[in-house]
């Protein structure tokens, strides 16, 4: 099973674009769970994802985020605010799943 952490500032607009994903993967019938979360919690919850993405509300901020993670948080990626802003699930999972056979 594959598993999936979104996150942006407090959690809200990621669960809905955590849902298109969710149906992306449903429909080529992989096991795949997505789950959003706010920032606040990205340092408890890393461990158990196989790859965190950024919502664009936060892309600012990730310099500062990264040296505030452990160093073996390196399995991330920002959803572009184009793919995002149009709710585009389809293309997330296939770049989430590119960065996932990179790493």
């Amino acid at each position: 099973m594959l598993k999936i952490a979104l996150v942006c500032r407090f959690g809200a607009s990621t669960s809905i674009f955590a849902q298109r994903i969710a149906e992306a993967a449903g429909n080529r019938k992989m096991d795949v769970v997505v789950d959003a979360f706010p920032e606040d919690k990205l340092k408890s919850i890393y461990k158990q994802y196989d790859i965190v993405l950024f919502g664009p509300q936060i892309q600012y901020r990730l310099e500062s985020i990264l040296k505030e993670m452990p160093e073996d948080f390196t399995n991330y990626m920002n959803i572009e605010p184009q793919v995002f802003g149009m709710m585009d699930g389809e293309t997330a999972l296939n770049k989430a799943l590119e960065k996932i056979e990179k790493a």
